[in-house]
């Protein structure tokens, strides 16, 4: 028995350099096919793009994705982007109105190298052409979130206002205005310009638009209140050193101020400065005067009530 043992012994560790390659190249082997079995994947949602005969165009169609199976090597299918398969089915040549109904092979679809597609779900597509048209269409831009308190949006322009819809002809007379991808008005303080791409008029729409995006003008302004100040007196400026008697047809007046809503509401009657320049008159004048107003800052004077007064001077009367 030990001599059968020490035979084995010999046997087992005989040519260990050979045998230890030989192991290492068996590791690298093993690694390399993990990277060469074929392998597969399902990509859902691949978009189905049908090519037409010029002047035709895709009226309607049972569906617009399919799911696609694709084989290839671990790495390829590790490193594989979806939004790289095309599947085209091309029907150049084939020019008739009315339904159709196509098969999907795996050849349709245009996949990156070290990967193939297998299989289609679903395999068939029913479409219908019809001759295609073009009509001028306006644009609309579409604005969604709230401006900022105290401000509104003006005056929305696109340029260019309008653009050159084709589409199937029967459905061309069905589109009154397409509109613009969303705009955000959320945080917009100023008026800004912005490119927006044309939105599709309906999700089923198959059809191109020239050009494919305007330039929209908004116009952000910012929102006024009007605030009315009943009963704010009247004070008269004379002249350094002058002693004469003011006689007002009206001590007091209403002013209507505009601003921000926040800054009208800040403001009391006692910090409305109302008054009429008698400077320039004489001890035997009576005029009417207009009545100024100074505003606190950050509001307008839109009206005064009374808009101006009769100012009469005299004399003061001498002590007996």
């Amino acid at each position: 028995m030990p001599a059968k043992e020490s035979k084995l012994g010999k046997r087992l560790f005989r040519n260990r350099g050979t045998k230890a390659v030989a192991a290492i190249l068996a590791l690298v082997l093993w690694y390399s096919i993990q990277g060469t079995i074929g392998e597969e994947e399902e990509v859902v949602g691949v978009p189905i793009e049908i090519s037409v005969e010029d002047g035709w165009a895709i009226l309607d169609r049972s569906i617009t994705e399919a799911t696609v199976t694709v084989r290839g090597t671990k790495d390829a299918i590790g490193e594989l982007n979806p939004d790289r398969l095309r599947l085209i089915r091309d029907i150049r040549g084939r020019p008739e109105r009315g339904a159709m109904l196509l098969s999907l092979h795996p050849r349709n679809v245009d996949t990156p190298d070290g990967v193939r597609a297998v299989k289609i779900d679903p395999d068939r597509i029913l479409i219908s052409l019809d001759k295609e048209g073009v009509r001028p269409i306006p644009v609309k831009a579409v604005l969604q979130g709230e401006l900022p308190d105290g401000f509104e949006a003006g005056e929305i322009r696109c340029s260019p206002a309008t653009v050159q819809l084709f589409g199937p002809e029967i459905r061309l007379g069905e589109i009154e205005v397409v509109y613009t991808e969303a705009i955000d008005m959320e945080r917009q303080l100023v008026s800004f310009k912005s490119r927006r791409s044309i939105s599709p008029p309906s999700q089923s729409w198959i059809g191109n638009v020239e050009p494919d995006h305007v330039i929209v003008e908004v116009e952000i302004i910012e929102r006024s209140s009007r605030r009315e100040f009943e009963a704010v007196p009247i004070a008269t400026l004379m002249g350094a050193g002058s002693r004469f008697n003011v006689e007002l047809s009206a001590t007091n007046t209403m002013v209507v101020l505009e601003g921000r809503n926040e800054v009208l509401e800040a403001i009391s009657r006692q910090s409305i400065q109302a008054y009429v320049d008698c400077r320039i008159l004489t001890e035997t004048s009576t005029n009417a005067v207009p009545v100024r107003v100074h505003p606190p800052v950050g509001v307008v004077v839109k009206s005064v009530d009374p808009e101006e007064v009769v100012v009469k001077l005299s004399q003061p009367r001498e002590d007996s």
